[in-house]
């Protein structure tokens, strides 16, 4: 082989070193990937701050939901048992009033019977009365017939 063949193959060997980066290039892009990579990491630790609070949000929010939710339950049983226990005592004042009806209606049913008897013996009374009445009248007219055919 000659010594241009050589030299041209040199040529183009000293040709790609040139395009080789230089060791400042090389520092330069592994400073930059450090920076990004510090940079990433950076974020990966904003991004893991963000999900531990995002966390912290939630659990609170299920928190007070929660507590909220207790309440309201407490609060309906509370408005359920006032309820019941007025109703307790209406349904208590409604069984004395039907005590005291019971107790009205016996005097009334009392009452009745003894109008019935007393105008049973009224009635009983009255018949006589006019069965006497009748009677009277019967002698009245016979006292009439006797005294009139004297």
């Amino acid at each position: 082989m000659s010594e241009t063949h050589w030299e041209e193959r040199l040529k183009r060997i000293e040709e790609k070193i040139e395009q080789l980066p230089t060791k400042e290039d090389l520092e330069s892009v592994i400073h930059v990937q450090e920076v990004a990579a510090a940079s990433l990491q950076e974020k990966t630790y904003q991004v893991g701050d963000q999900a531990e609070s995002g966390y912290v949000v939630l659990e609170s929010l299920f928190k007070g939901l929660e507590d909220r939710v207790a309440t309201m339950i407490q609060e309906s049983e509370q408005r359920i048992m006032t309820q019941m226990e007025q109703m307790g005592k209406v349904l208590e004042m409604v069984a004395t009033l039907n005590q005291k009806q019971d107790e009205r209606l016996s005097r009334l049913d009392e009452s009745i019977s003894r109008m019935e008897e007393s105008i049973s013996g009224l009635t009983d009374i009255t018949r006589a009365w006019i069965y006497k009445g009748n009677l009277i009248e019967k002698e009245v007219q016979e006292l009439k017939k006797r005294m009139g055919d004297e």
